[in-house]
């Protein structure tokens, strides 16, 4: 007949089914499950184990026998004929196991080497073996209990690695440091002892001599709280992992007990758990949890946060100006591997502030200024880029040809994203200026533009602003309006009137074209005087 602990049977059948659910986001994936019935299956897997190669250890109590795997259930090899309830490996590759009240001892291949113990209650003796850890130094810690309030064995036992009873410590009652039903024990790297105390629903912390150190949890179903807490495991960090039983989930705490996380629920899908009871974690952080009455072993790796690429902010490059009217700063490059950002804030070394991808700022002297664009995701994270922004005054630049101002000019009508039709208006102009300037080899003194209506109050004195920059010796255009046109360059120097602008090369005489452009305004006359009617 197979020996399973009064307790453990009791554990089994008298839970409440409780969904495990948290406040807080899990924090763990599901990897991959192995077990059922047969060669490298289960029958109630009590408890797991993994060694310092990561290899998983399983007690698979209703088969009588220690299967051993690869971290992902493969390779499944026998490695002790006994019927095991609880499961540790030192970090030399010895097997340890509890049951029928003793520890029985195994090298690396599964080869028999030692046993202590017998039923009772005094020193090295046990009533119920439910769990077993081994500290650094390889002493043995074993958790003796029993459902028998009777019998007085509520304790943890401490041994050298061959057995040599050292120490105990606790007894029946829900003092600190007592124990109603201690189950799962683990060692952290310190040397300090947690125990999970199975119907006191709470963890007991101790130093390596059974010193009391604190304790958290209560009976519930809320994060902190159990339901028969049964495996503990404690990863390289000190963080602790209670397999809290009949609550169907696994929880997470820190060293002194404070809450992270849990996971897992009732039911027999990947992720949920019925009487979940062994826990151990391997190197890496992935969790092993034997899912006694799923017959199975659960493997959970922890979730990797995802990579939060800053963003890139990009604020257009350096800018140069003219006093009095604005400067265009785009920051629409600027980028996000998430396509993700919220806010762009342009800061300036003059002072001020402004937000948005686009912005225009207006100089009121010249000088060397400079604008730091910041880009902000969703996340928080982000990026700046400062450009320069160089503003000169209202002029020529220092031996800049009314060609090369033009230009200019026209390359900052073009940056000021102004609405369709408005920009080409201007630069349209601008370029007729241009072309007069090379023909007629005059410099421009003051130029302004009339333009039609183009939805916008600001535009003529906009141009004009930026027409008064150019500036040079001798005479100057006084208007070029939407319908002026230019002649084409003429022979020699052009005449300039301050008034009136270029004047225009005399054009010699043609008697013919006379007598057409004399009909022409005949016609026009006869048509003005004597307009037709339409037809009724």
């Amino acid at each position: 007949m197979k020996f399973i602990p009064t307790f453990l049977i009791l554990a089994l059948f008298a839970g409440i089914l409780v969904l495990g659910v948290s406040a807080e986001e899990p924090a763990y994936t599901f990897v991959t499950a192995w077990g059922g019935q047969g060669s490298g299956e289960y029958s109630h897997p009590y408890d797991v184990a993994v060694d310092t190669h990561d290899y998983v250890y399983v007690a698979d109590t209703g088969n009588n026998r220690i299967q051993r795997f690869d971290a992902n259930g493969d390779f499944p090899t026998d490695v002790v004929s006994v019927g095991p309830v609880a499961i540790a490996v030192d970090t030399t590759g010895i097997i340890y196991t509890t049951g029928y009240n003793c520890v029985e001892k195994y090298d690396s291949s599964g080869n028999f080497l030692t046993k202590w113990g017998s039923y009772g209650s005094g020193d090295g003796q046990f009533v119920g073996t439910t769990g077993i850890a081994v500290d650094p130094a390889g002493n043995v810690y074993v958790a003796d209990t029993d459902n028998n309030w009777n019998i007085w064995n509520h304790r943890i036992q401490k041994f050298s690695s061959t057995g040599v009873f050292l120490t105990k410590w606790g007894s029946l009652g829900e003092s600190d440091g007592q124990f109603r039903g201690p189950g799962g024990i683990a060692v952290d790297a310190g040397g300090n002892v947690y125990v999970t105390d199975i119907s006191g629903d709470r963890i007991q912390k101790f130093d390596a001599d059974g010193a009391f150190l604190t304790k958290w949890g209560s009976r519930g179903s809320g994060d902190g709280n159990f339901s028969s807490p049964q495996g503990i495991a404690v990863d390289s960090a000190g963080n602790v992992y209670v397999a809290d039983t009949e609550n169907h989930r696994i929880q997470k705490f820190d060293a002194n007990g404070n809450f992270l996380t849990t996971w897992g629920s009732y039911g027999s899908d990947d992720g949920n758990f019925n009487y979940p009871h062994g826990i151990a974690v391997d190197s890496n952080g992935n969790v092993y949890v034997a899912d006694t009455e799923n017959d199975r072993i659960q493997k959970f790796a922890p979730l990797v946060p995802p990579v939060r690429d800053t963003p890139v902010a990009d604020a257009g490059g350096d800018r140069t100006g003219t006093v009095g009217w604005a400067v265009s700063m785009d920051g629409t490059n600027s980028s996000d591997p998430n396509d993700n950002i919220i806010a762009y804030t342009w800061t300036f070394s003059e002072g001020g502030s402004a937000t948005g991808p686009i912005f225009t700022k207006v100089y009121d002297a010249p000088g060397t200024y400079y604008a730091t664009l910041t880009v902000t995701d969703a996340t928080g994270l982000s990026d700046s880029d400062m450009i320069q922004i160089t503003v000169t005054p209202v002029g020529t630049v220092e031996n800049e040809s009314p060609m090369e101002a033009t230009e200019r000019l026209i390359g900052e009508i073009e940056a000021l994203n102004l609405p369709r039709g408005t920009e080409r208006s201007m630069v349209t102009k601008l370029e007729e200026v241009l072309r007069y300037l090379e023909h007629a080899n005059a410099k421009l003194a003051a130029v302004t533009i009339e333009l039609e209506d183009q939805g916008s109050p600001d535009l003529v004195d906009t141009v004009q602003a930026i027409i008064d920059g150019i500036r040079g010796d001798g005479a100057g255009l006084a208007a070029i309006t939407p319908g002026h046109s230019l002649s084409p360059a003429p022979e020699g120097p052009v005449a300039m009137n301050p008034a009136t602008g270029p004047e225009p090369p005399a054009q010699p005489d043609d008697p013919d074209q006379d007598e057409e452009a004399q009909e022409k305004n005949t016609d026009k006359k006869e048509k003005k005087d004597h307009p037709v009617k339409p037809d009724k």
